[in-house]
């Protein structure tokens, strides 16, 4: 139990102050809520996460075929922590469903709003160093580029936010079995 509480406190704290400093962005600059998030189309939405989700998943067999190939591994500390998540319960999910939607917010809409792509894909790949790996530097900043993309060609962050969703509980549910 103890494990599983400080695993949603390392996820959501995060998402709490990027939170808090998105709500503090859209007051300040006073940018209209719907050029941030774009447009949301129910079917074209699901549909394009869904590719999204298939790219990012492309993208990480990739690097990790690659790095296993070279005999390079630094993310014990990436499936250590993941592993704790012993229960993947409702809370689990709610709380990367809730990150996901926050960081979606916070880099693709606010940061690539007011700063660009180029910033906001180096912003996501920085803030997924917490693991101290390579690895997951490299396959952040591939998976914010893939992101960014996204974005820009659906004008909406509602597809990334299903495809990121997506590929973190995929991911997070077998490195936890």
């Amino acid at each position: 139990m103890e494990s599983q509480i400080s695993v949603t406190i390392f996820y959501a704290l995060p998402a709490i102050g990027m939170l808090i400093a998105s709500i503090l962005l859209i007051l300040f600059f006073k940018k209209p809520f719907t050029s941030i998030i774009g447009t949301f189309s129910p079917r074209q939405t699901i549909l394009n996460g869904i590719i999204i989700f298939c790219q990012l998943l492309l993208v990480s067999l990739f690097i990790d075929l690659f790095t296993k190939s070279m005999g390079i591994n630094d993310t014990q500390l990436v499936e250590q922590t993941i592993s704790t998540l012993r229960t993947f319960n409702t809370e689990t999910i709610a709380t990367i469903i809730g990150n996901v939607a926050i960081e979606e917010l916070f880099f693709r809409g606010i940061i690539y709003t007011w700063l660009g792509s180029a910033v906001s894909i180096l912003l996501f790949g920085l803030f997924h160093t917490g693991y101290q790996s390579w690895i997951q530097l490299a396959a952040s900043l591939a998976a914010g580029y893939i992101l960014i993309r996204s974005r820009e060609q659906n004008q909406s962050i509602f597809p990334g936010i299903i495809g990121h969703a997506l590929y973190n509980l995929v991911i997070i549910f077998i490195l936890s079995s």
